[in-house]
C-alpha cells in the first residue's frame, strides 16, 4: 500500500540541513513501522519553500536507505522540480515521479 506524507507538517518553509534531518528522522521512523509499505510519496500542498540543501538531507536520503519506496509526486510545483533536479545531479541519482 501506498503512503503519502503532507510535508505541510514538517512547515511551510523547508530549507536547512538541520531541519532537514528531523524530518528524515521522523520518515524513517514512518516508513520502518508502515506494514506493508510499497512505496512513499510527498503532498507539498501548502509549502512555500523548499531548499536543496533539504532536499537532499530528506529526499536523497530516503531514496537511498530505502531504493524504490520513495517516488515524487509529478504534478509538484516547476520550483520544487528544480530542487529536486538539482538534487538529483549532485547526488547522481534519479528520483521516481508518480
Amino acid at each position: 500500500m501506498p503512503k503519502t506524507i503532507e510535508m505541510i507538517k514538517y512547515g511551510k518553509f523547508l530549507h536547512g540541513r538541520e531541519e532537514g534531518h528531523l524530518a528524515y528522522s521522523r520518515l524513517t521512523e514512518i516508513i520502518e513501522s508502515t506494514q506493508g509499505l510499497d512505496y512513499l510519496s510527498f503532498d507539498f500542498t501548502d509549502v512555500l519553500v523548499l531548499t536543496p540543501a533539504y532536499g537532499d538531507e530528506v529526499f536523497a536520503n530516503l531514496h537511498l536507505k530505502y531504493p524504490g519506496k520513495i517516488k515524487i509526486p509529478a504534478s509538484i510545483s516547476h520550483a520544487f522540480k528544480v530542487v529536486f533536479e538539482t538534487v538529483e545531479e549532485t547526488r547522481d541519482i534519479k528520483f521516481e515521479y508518480v
